[in-house]
């Protein structure tokens, strides 16, 4: 599926982490996942690319503050790696 947006959104669930990432820019969270029987850590800082009809069940999820980041799909396709979570 083509990006929905000509940019990506990274949600948040208040106002002071909104200012926090705005002054000490994305921190980096781990996530384990299972890799052939393994668990791995991946270090990610996740955005979403859904669309505007879906935005509001999204942030009552993820959170209500979010910072837009607009980029060509240039831009995504090199430098972000699109990700489908599957599952728990």
């Amino acid at each position: 599926m083509p990006p929905s947006l000509n940019s990506v959104i990274h949600y948040t669930d208040t106002f002071a982490q909104l200012s926090g990432i705005i002054e000490e820019k994305f921190k980096v969270k781990y996530y384990l996942e299972k890799v052939i029987g393994t668990e791995v850590a991946f270090p990610m800082v996740s955005f979403c690319d859904i669309p505007l009809s879906q935005i509001s069940h999204h942030a009552s999820t993820y959170g209500d503050y979010g910072i837009l980041k607009q980029t060509a799909s240039t831009y995504l396709n090199e430098k972000l790696a699109r990700i489908k979570k599957v599952g728990g």
